[in-house]
């Protein structure tokens, strides 16, 4: 799942209640983190949409369509190995 920088940053502002310059420390933080995780362990780009099956932009699909998305994903995947 995937969504802007500027709608990750509001989201944790709300949800957590920090302050936009924390939020945004927050959201760059995990994003460098996340790169490094995937990179060190799978050797893959978070960047590269081809690393992936199937990206959804949560600030399109909220959370609980987007799981009804991956699991309707993941049963067409799994019908078809």
């Amino acid at each position: 799942m995937v969504a802007p920088r500027e709608d990750r940053i509001a989201g944790l502002v709300e949800r957590r209640g920090l302050g936009p310059e924390e939020a945004a420390e927050a959201v760059d933080r995990v994003d460098v983190e996340r790169a490094g995780f995937m990179r060190h362990h799978y050797g893959r780009d978070l960047a590269d949409p081809a690393s992936f099956d199937l990206v959804i932009n949560t600030s399109t699909f909220p959370v609980p369509r987007a799981v009804e998305l991956v699991v309707t994903a993941w049963r067409a995947r799994s019908a078809n190995p």
